[in-house]
């Protein structure tokens, strides 16, 4: 009897050990056009008839700014903390922008983010886009730099901090006992970036450094690590390139898989398109790289046939997870048809799947990812197939002209590059998906 009892204790406990989860919303490229109502300077055709709550070829309004915040609101006001991975301010040339514009901009989301979640940190980043003159990130104190710690400094509420998002726009949050957001500014590292081309065969404000110490400490004393940024690793699987420098790319792979057994998640935007990569290390997949559609519904696909084009529909994303181990659980996307809304009058944000449901994954680990990839690489695949449709439109779409992607030749890029971060690795991608180079194991 006593047995049975201690049996009974041991899975009561290990299930009250395991049912600690919390959520957090993950949102980005909000890119919000404050002229949209006006000259509406970021749509790159012509739109001349603008919806109110955006346009296929133009940033965000104000309005769908402020409807994405309230439906994160709606769907789950009780989440733990916020993500927010940069790139706020529109797609528009220097001559037509100012310091104060992209100043005021990050300050009036700051401002709306704090007044829907007024008790809730958020933990932000700047995205390429978010500096004046764009792609210009100086590796050094900085007036932009200084005037949004004064707004983001109750959130990451360490003034020990301020040093280095000053320096190089770049912090730690110890968020629980035992877990830590890194949040880190990629856009030093990114190849269109102006200033990153003097500097790319140093560490710009010494952010390796300290991504590799402040990760040994988080080791030393039993930490996992939650990595957020904008711009993300990896290969870009329609220009076999990658977006930072690859020397950047290779020495932000070399950490991250240095310290992979306590990193537990990677977070980024940019990409303004529903994608994940996967890391290896030895043959074993050890780390996931999650990147969320953005908000803009702005579309930039060249030689784009005009009306022809799909719908990049705005997303959000809820992300359930482990409190005690950072570990995702669940990735929840939520998505608004625009232009169904511009027709009614009303924002109607809806569910567009469960990570967990609808590609049929026991769990989020980077294995059971592993595992859909192998699943995806089989011919006629629904999961990729599902994955495409969100890989190529940025989220749902209800146009479904979007080409579809069968055939092996057009299917390789995108499995090579789901499985390999590093351009070496992908240029000898076999169609299995599978690095040939000697130099990956």
């Amino acid at each position: 009897m006593v047995t049975v009892y201690l049996v009974v204790t041991i899975i009561l406990y290990i299930s009250f050990v395991h049912a600690d989860d919390g959520w957090f919303w993950h949102v980005t490229d909000f890119h919000y056009d404050p002229t949209y109502l006006d000259v509406a300077l970021s749509c790159n055709r012509n739109a001349s008839e603008r919806g109110e709550f955006g346009h296929s070829w133009c940033d965000s309004p104000w309005k769908l700014v402020t409807s994405s915040i309230d439906a994160m609101r709606e769907k789950e006001p009780n989440v733990d903390f916020i993500i927010w991975t940069g790139d706020s301010t529109p797609h528009i040339k220097d001559n037509v922008a100012s310091h104060d514009m992209y100043r005021d901009i990050v300050r009036n989301i700051t401002r709306e983010l704090k007044s829907k979640f007024n008790s809730t940190p958020v933990y932000p980043v700047f995205g390429n886009h978010d500096y004046y003159p764009a792609h210009q990130f100086p590796p050094n104190n900085n007036l932009m730099y200084n005037e949004i710690y004064e707004g983001w400094k109750d959130w990451i509420n360490d003034d020990g901090q301020k040093t280095n998002f000053q320096k190089g726009a770049y912090y730690t949050v110890k968020i629980s006992k035992g877990l830590r957001i890194m949040s880190l500014n990629t856009n030093l590292y990114y190849r269109s970036d102006k200033i990153s081309r003097l500097y790319r065969y140093s560490d710009p404000a010494d952010q390796f450094q300290w991504m590799a110490e402040t990760l040994e400490h988080a080791k030393n004393n039993s930490e996992r690590v939650i990595i957020m940024s904008h711009v993300p690793p990896g290969v870009i699987a329609t220009e076999k390139a990658t977006w930072m420098y690859p020397q950047f790319n290779h020495r932000f792979n070399e950490i991250i898989l240095e310290y992979s057994d306590i990193i537990a998640g990677l977070y980024f935007g940019h990409e303004h398109i529903d994608n994940f990569r996967i890391s290896y290390k030895s043959g074993s997949p050890v780390l996931v790289h999650l990147c969320a559609p953005s908000v803009t519904p702005w579309t930039y696909i060249p030689g784009g046939q005009g009306d022809g084009e799909p719908t990049r529909n705005p997303g959000i994303r809820l992300v359930r997870y482990d409190r005690l181990t950072g570990q995702p659980q669940d990735v929840r996307q939520y998505h608004l048809d625009f232009k169904l809304s511009n027709v009614n009058k009303v924002a109607n944000w809806t569910l567009e799947y469960s990570m967990l449901a609808d590609y049929q994954m026991k769990d989020l680990t980077p294995i059971s990812f592993h595992d859909l990839l192998e699943r995806m690489k089989s011919n006629g695949s629904a999961e990729f197939t599902d994955y495409a449709m969100r890989r190529f439109v940025g989220g749902a779409s209800n146009d479904r002209r979007v080409t579809h992607c069968s055939s092996q030749a057009c299917k390789k890029p995108f499995i090579c590059s789901i499985g390999n971060v590093e351009l070496a690795e992908f240029e000898f991608c076999d169609s299995d998906g599978t690095s040939r180079n000697p130099a990956f194991g």
